[in-house]
């Protein structure tokens, strides 16, 4: 029973982390203009796109990208967190504010060993989810960047 809990929450994660990016990543193109007509979008902005097809792809490869990067740097940021890159960081700014209590020497952690310890019992955050759905949208980015590149014309090859 407690592994079809753990399957059913981490194929929960998986779904929320991929729906969410999707949304993300929807408004993402629809503001660099995914639904403007690409004659306007062309003369408005600086955008290498010759067709419908090229701003097309060109829009979904920018915005898969930039989530999918968003996605693998907080699941690598989380990472690094449950590694203890921060516990002194956090160890400095908590020491720093006990300075103004009442009671200074009710402070919880006298020395950074203790908190470290502390730290060391308390359970990792889950990230792994974070980083595998970031790839997959890099990935999905460059299928689309592919898919751009091949409809793509240069405007100085064009005339020959």
């Amino acid at each position: 029973m407690q592994k079809k809990n753990k399957i059913k929450k981490t194929i929960l994660q998986y779904c929320i982390t991929t729906g969410a990016c999707l949304i993300v990543g929807f408004v993402i193109a629809v503001l660099y203009g995914l639904f403007t007509p690409w004659e306007a979008l062309k003369e408005s902005r600086p955008i290498n796109i010759d067709s419908e097809l090229t701003k097309v792809f060109f829009i979904l490869t920018n915005s898969a990208f930039i989530v999918g990067v968003l996605t693998a740097s907080f699941g690598l940021l989380i990472l690094a967190a449950n590694g203890g890159a921060f516990e002194m960081i956090v160890y400095g700014i908590r020491r720093f504010f006990s300075l103004f209590q009442k009671d200074v020497n009710k402070i919880k952690f006298k020395t950074f060993y203790d908190y470290h310890i502390y730290n060391q019992g308390k359970p990792k955050q889950p990230f792994l989810f974070l980083v595998v759905v970031g790839l997959v949208f890099i990935g999905l980015s460059m299928i689309f960047y592919v898919i751009y590149a091949q409809n793509y014309t240069p405007v100085n090859l064009r005339a020959f």
